[in-house]
């Protein structure tokens, strides 16, 4: 029995890896409400891995692992960032054709 208690913890982990590469994974992807659902399930992960607690000895892979998923979630923001941007530069041109057709429109009424 005790064997399985010093699987558990390792096996949560590699949940949790999993689950940043699929959150990361939908985001590129443009599938922000899969990837927030995602990141809302890893909470969950997080916190009952956290609660449950691990041995001293593992702390060495828990700490690589926390960098691992801090790594992931910079790229992550990054994705986020960049896609807002797009986004804010898609809706600017949407404005300049709107108002260009606007414009165009007034014009040729007369």
């Amino acid at each position: 029995m005790q064997q399985q208690a010093e699987i558990m913890p390792a096996d949560k982990w590699l949940a949790i890896e999993a689950q940043s590469h699929q959150i990361y994974t939908k985001a590129a992807q443009g599938l922000w409400q899969d990837a927030m659902e995602l990141y809302l399930q890893r909470q969950s992960l997080l916190e009952e891995f956290f609660t449950a607690g691990f041995a001293a000895a593992d702390a060495v892979w828990v700490e690589s692992g926390i960098r691992q998923l801090i790594s992931c979630d910079r790229a992550l923001k990054l994705l986020a960032e960049n896609s807002r941007d797009a986004m804010a530069v898609e809706f600017r041109n949407l404005n300049q054709t709107e108002r260009a057709a606007r414009a165009y429109h007034s014009t040729s009424k007369y």
